[in-house]
């Protein structure tokens, strides 16, 4: 697990010089250069994910609006271990480039795009049916 640990060192200076923007400062790079985003860096990331594809599914390749699509990750079982690289090339210079994310069909309901037969539903075997604020609110109007 000590390869998913911040680089202090290496977040610190990615952050001084404006690579991570997040004002809480949650994102990071990690011992390995892997990077783990939050906020502002992983919106930022999500639209060069976007752009890179072309607007495409990456599972099924159809052309897709942004609000069709979700950030996959491909790797990783924990929350510790799903890092949001997107060709980042890692510390072990033998190493391939990282790809940790990518863009496919919605699973959520809640988005205008969603299709009960996307992508992500299909990999997951199920759909989002609302998050904890939403479930959390229901609960407290009766």
């Amino acid at each position: 697990m000590h390869e998913f640990k911040p680089d202090k060192a290496r977040t610190a200076a990615a952050y001084h010089a404006g690579v991570l923007k997040d004002p809480k400062q949650r994102s990071y790079i990690s011992n390995t250069g892997h990077v783990f985003l939050f906020g502002p860096d992983l919106a930022e990331q999500w639209e060069r994910i976007f752009e890179y594809q072309q607007g495409k599914c990456a599972a099924c390749g159809l052309p897709r609006r942004r609000d069709e699509l979700d950030l996959d990750h491909v790797k990783g079982n924990t929350k510790l271990t799903r890092c949001e690289c997107y060709g980042q090339m890692l510390n072990d210079v033998n190493a391939p480039a990282c790809f940790g994310v990518r863009l496919i069909c919605t699973m959520d309901v809640r988005k205008p795009g969603y299709k009960p037969d996307g992508c992500h539903s299909r990999k997951h075997g199920r759909e989002v049916r609302s998050d904890r604020k939403e479930r959390r609110a229901a609960g407290n109007q009766s």
